[in-house]
């Protein structure tokens, strides 16, 4: 059992209100996904970026993804809560089912214009965009950033203005990682995987209530 996922014999979704402030990492708050989020020496004032500070971690999720049906599922849940400037970050190891679970809500997205487009893993593009009726997504994979400041090359504070942004190994933006955020984070349990939803601000507490009950019938 990997240690922060609810064994097999547990209901499948936990739904917990979470009590308590992280604070520290140059004042910002540290996503409790236990990754090393890397800062770059000092803080930036980036517009779009660094405005958008949540100090508090206030619902979580578990969740069981029995299989790839499973996590296509969740991204299917997912998607029609989204918004223009919403950011989800994915964490996980390699080969965890990031890009797959970001697959699922793009596609999900683009379904319900009947439309139907491969999502790549933009790991060699860095970014892969995709067009919506009022909503522009932004797909990116920040493994191969070497440090934050390459995120001006990205383009990404654009997404931030009016579109969605889906970040995979978001730890590489150090500071500039939005405090206004769903993090999702995605760990290998027993033959599946675990996923563990946790909103991060007062918009997505509301929202992560809201598809709890859709979230029931994942696994």
């Amino acid at each position: 059992q990997i240690k922060g996922c609810p064994p097999k014999s547990h209901a499948n979704v936990r739904y917990e209100a979470l009590r308590g402030k992280r604070r520290g990492w140059r004042g910002r708050v540290k996503p409790d996904c236990g990754w090393a989020c890397r800062g770059s020496g000092g803080a930036r004032t980036r517009t779009g970026m660094n405005d958008r500070v949540s100090r508090e971690k206030t619902t979580e999720i578990r969740i069981d993804l029995a299989d790839a049906p499973a996590t296509e599922r969740l991204g299917a849940a997912i998607a029609p809560s989204l918004r223009p400037r919403d950011v989800i970050a994915l964490y996980g190891d390699l080969g965890a089912g990031k890009t797959s679970l970001a697959r699922a809500i793009i596609q999900a997205l683009l379904a319900r214009e009947g439309k139907r487009e491969d999502v790549p893993s933009p790991t060699f593009t860095l970014v892969q965009t995709y067009e919506t009726e009022g909503l522009a997504i932004w797909h990116a994979d920040l493994y191969r950033l070497s440090d934050p400041d390459e995120l001006i090359e990205l383009g990404l504070d654009e997404a931030l203005d009016a579109g969605l942004l889906i970040i995979e190994w978001p730890d590489r933006m150090g500071d500039e990682l939005p405090g206004e955020r769903l993090d999702i984070v995605i760990e290998e349990q027993g033959e599946g995987r675990c996923a563990r939803l946790t909103a991060w601000g007062s918009i997505w507490e509301e929202r992560l209530g809201q598809i709890a009950p859709l979230l029931a019938n994942v696994s």
